[in-house]
């Protein structure tokens, strides 16, 4: 399976505004992929889609399952980690790009009984608030705009809507455009993969919330992929050459199948998908990583 078009272009923009990014087939989060993948591991992988799951089912009844089937893939982007009010989620900023099928456009007005609240990059802009968690209990406001025919974006800042649907629509002036990150090609022929590029700055960052406890300085870049036909997730470490501290971290405190070295400061580690609790504990690992952690 090799990436679309739209989605190559849809994740150029989330790649140069955030921190970490995740991509899913629409099929994987809603269990209707062919593969052994359980309905236990396919539920933690999607922990990066939850918000956009309650969000849209705040919409309506039927919002999620004809956005999703309107749908073939979506693309997360988070950044600026904070921890939970109490328990739950890790809190993030957070933009999601839901990829259009070809002519399978949905009405988006006819999910809204109030008129768009302003025109972004000419596009109409809904509004409406997200359903309370445990994480966030203080409902919060979600904007909803569409690019064209080809994505719907929902954010969580209306200064993030402006951005997005200039740099969705100037990739798409360039078929050549391709995401900044040199990993692409190992990322983009799987139907679930993640992608955090550790920046300078985190000092200021909440680490246990953010996920960077055990990660060095010298940490560049984290990766993670799942292969349905193994039925296994990789999880892939770039650091700098020298850095033997962000290795050790993660064996030594971390529930993580052992590291091997693959090239200069290359590391990766596999996690066969079994539907058992070592793997649900090690995908929730996963995620808190890539700051999707939950507090429990």
């Amino acid at each position: 399976m090799s990436s679309t078009f739209r989605e190559t272009r849809g994740a150029s923009a989330l790649l140069d505004n955030f921190e970490t990014v995740f991509y899913s087939t629409t099929e994987l989060l809603s269990g209707a992929t062919s593969s052994v993948l359980s309905e236990r591991d396919r539920k933690a992988l999607s922990v990066p889609f939850a918000q956009l799951s309650s969000g849209l089912k705040a919409i309506g009844v039927n919002a999620e399952a004809d956005f999703m089937n309107a749908s073939e893939g979506v693309l997360v982007g988070a950044k600026d980690f904070a921890p939970p009010k109490h328990l739950g989620s890790v809190q993030s900023r957070f933009c999601y790009v839901l990829i259009l099928r070809n002519h399978n456009t949905p009405k988006v007005g006819q999910y809204f009984r109030s008129a768009p609240i302003s025109v972004v990059k000419e596009a109409p802009v809904w509004n409406w608030p997200s359903k309370p968690s445990e994480g966030n209990p203080t409902p919060s406001p979600l904007y909803l705009a569409q690019a064209a025919q080809s994505y719907i974006v929902i954010t969580d800042e209306l200064s993030e809507l402006g951005p997005m649907l200039d740099d969705l629509r100037s990739l798409g002036e360039s078929k050549s455009a391709l995401p900044s990150v040199r990993e692409w090609q190992y990322l983009s022929p799987h139907p679930f993969w993640g992608y955090r590029r550790y920046r300078d700055g985190s000092e200021n960052e909440n680490k246990v919330a953010a996920g960077l406890t055990e990660i060095s300085p010298a940490a560049k870049a984290l990766l993670f992929t799942v292969d349905l036909n193994k039925n296994t997730g990789q999880l892939r470490l770039q650091t700098s050459p020298s850095d033997g501290r962000t290795v050790s971290n993660l064996s030594a405190k971390m529930s993580l199948p052992p590291w091997m070295q693959v090239g200069s400061g290359l590391w990766e580690t596999d996690i066969v998908l079994r539907d058992d609790e070592i793997t649900l504990e090690r995908l929730f690992s996963v995620m808190g990583l890539f700051g999707f952690g939950i507090y429990l």
